[in-house]
């Protein structure tokens, strides 16, 4: 219908849907799997956090740190490739990595204690 405004998708009543089938019905089915895809990562980011401590020692430096990604690669540069070699690193040995002062330390440290490991 000209000049009205497009109903929700996912609250549309029978008038809309009888109106025009075709492009309500794929406006639908397009919400539907957007809505999916949101609730796979959800799920996905959830089953990450909830691994138990010892699952994530053979596990990549950028799994652990996703969001920093720049700092997995410090990481991997100066030889520590596993959260085992992570766990295993003095805090000086870190620090005398070039670009990883107190901030970035205080960054991986958020990051062991979330997988579940003791600060």
């Amino acid at each position: 219908m000209a000049g009205m405004p497009e109903p929700d998708p996912l609250h549309n009543g029978w008038s809309s849907l009888h109106a025009s089938p075709r492009g309500t019905l794929a406006k639908r089915i397009e919400y539907h799997e957007k809505v999916l895809r949101e609730l796979r990562d959800q799920m996905e980011r959830m089953t990450q956090r909830h691994r138990e401590p010892d699952e994530w020692l053979g596990e990549s430096v950028y799994e652990l740190l996703p969001n920093h990604v720049e700092l997995a690669t410090m990481l991997e540069e100066s030889g520590i490739f596993t959260v085992k070699q992570l766990l295993e690193c003095r805090q000086t040995r870190l620090l005398s990595i070039s670009g990883i002062g107190e901030h970035r330390l205080k960054v991986i440290f958020a990051c062991l204690r979330k997988a579940g490991f003791p600060a």
